[in-house]
């Protein structure tokens, strides 16, 4: 008789233990079951973070291209203004002629400062939109400046 209690001892700590590892492999399958959505949900993350980093990357380069093509524009701008420079000696006709020096002096660092502000972003005035005579247009950036001008 103590052969069966010994029997049915052995056989129900066998179940016993079998349940335990049951139990035990179900709860790491469901716990290991949720790390898996929660790493599937932070690579789906990274993939949607990456994804509009590659595209302001995009953008940073179209801006790039437009600011180099902007400077490009006011780097010819500055050379034409260096050319007039060149051209005429300044000093001597400020002193046989100062107020139409000065005046013209004005007229155009007037002029070339708007150039820089439009290039800076400023919106253009009805009169520089406008413009369609040699008189009414900026000297130093009429592509930019005066859109419906051409000469």
């Amino acid at each position: 008789m103590w052969k069966y209690v010994l029997i049915i001892s052995f056989v129900s700590g066998l179940c016993g233990l079998g349940y335990y590892i049951y139990d035990n492999t179900i709860t790491k399958i469901t716990t290991l079951t949720e790390q898996n959505v929660e790493y599937r949900n932070a690579a789906n993350q990274n993939r949607k973070e990456l994804d509009r980093i590659l595209e302001d990357v995009k953008i940073i380069a179209e801006e790039s291209k437009n600011v180099s093509s902007e400077f490009q524009r006011a780097d010819i701008i500055v050379n034409k203004f260096r050319q007039l420079l060149r051209e005429h000696n300044l000093g001597e006709l400020a002193v046989e002629k100062p107020e139409i020096i000065e005046k013209r002096i004005n007229s155009g660092t007037h002029e070339l400062n708007r150039c820089f502000e439009i290039m800076s972003g400023s919106p253009l005035t009805m009169e520089e939109i406008n413009a369609t005579r040699p008189s009414e247009i900026n000297n130093y950036c009429s592509d930019i400046a005066n859109p419906n001008y051409s000469n």
